[in-house]
């Protein structure tokens, strides 16, 4: 446990604030640290969706790009007089 608290305090400026962030919770009211972690998580579950979605969607272009292939250039599409022509 020690050696937790001991890397914590090695942390620099960031655990200072840190630090601050834990005094001001602790001085807060029960009904109010609880709403507060409830606030917290809220956030953190829409960031992990937000994330899984982002995730998905960029599996699912990669699938449809896979499939459908390369794109043709403008410059290799056959004019319309070749077209007749090979017909």
């Amino acid at each position: 446990m020690t050696a937790n608290t001991d890397a914590a305090d090695s942390n620099g400026p960031e655990s200072g604030a840190a630090e601050e962030v834990r005094q001001a919770f602790s001085a807060l009211p029960f009904n109010e640290r609880l709403s507060t972690l409830v606030k917290v998580e809220l956030d953190l579950l829409g960031d992990a969706a937000k994330t899984i979605v982002e995730a998905a969607s960029k599996v699912a272009d990669e699938i449809v790009e896979a499939v459908a292939g390369p794109e043709p250039s403008p410059t290799s599409k056959p004019e319309a007089g070749e077209q007749a022509s090979t017909n």
